[in-house]
């Protein structure tokens, strides 16, 4: 994935839209996780009680975790249409929601799908958004011997070791990279050290 992606702000909605009596509230809100996208739509689906239906998709960053439910209305009218409009303003960490009252008049597939796309895109776009650089997170594991050398690749990296262990047999280097950077990084540490013998890379969860 790309080294920079973009992200809510903040929370936008409720977008209205009315169709043939119906009402569509389109809502975007941050999250970070599933859990924090799960524990959003519980809080609108008790808010909305009374709605016919609640709509949704999300996409999580990490993991790259990507969701969407119909919730009762026909297959591929609501969920997909949502994550859609996520996926054309290429936005992560968010959730997208469309809360359905039902007015008595049905849409068909094809009315439906351009209600819930169109409610969501209110709401996406009315959405402030911010861009997030993308790290990777690395421990470097070496002989006091090849000290120089590992700072000597830093350095040129511009790179400030997060925290630095020394121990009875070597030393212990803990560094976060831009994730674009990191293939270089890693390929330059390797020439600089001879092969990268006696140096153990390990790549840590964020």
């Amino acid at each position: 994935m790309e080294n920079l992606y973009y992200r809510p702000s903040a929370s936008s909605g409720p977008e209205e839209l009315k169709e043939k009596g119906s009402r569509f509230l389109g809502f975007l809100i941050p999250a970070k996780n599933r859990e924090e996208a799960e524990e959003a739509l519980e809080q609108l689906r008790k808010r909305y009680h009374d709605a016919t239906h609640v709509c949704f998709a999300y996409r999580i960053r990490r993991g790259e975790i990507v969701r969407s439910s119909d919730d009762g209305e026909p297959s591929g009218t609501a969920g997909v249409p949502i994550l859609q409009e996520l996926k054309r303003e290429d936005l992560w960490d968010a959730l997208a929601a469309v809360v359905r009252y039902y007015g008595g008049v049905k849409l068909g597939t094809g009315g439906l799908a351009r209600a819930y796309s169109e409610t969501a895109r209110l709401a996406v776009q009315g959405a402030p958004r911010e861009g997030v650089v993308v790290f990777k997170r690395f421990s470097l594991r070496y002989p006091y011997a090849l000290a120089g050398e590992v700072a000597s690749v830093c350095g040129r990296f511009n790179l400030s070791p997060k925290r630095v262990i020394q121990g009875m047999e070597g030393m212990e280097t803990l560094l976060e990279i831009e994730e674009k950077r990191a293939e270089s990084f890693l390929r330059t540490l390797k020439e600089v050290t001879r092969g990268g013998e006696g140096v153990v890379i390990e790549e840590l969860s964020q």
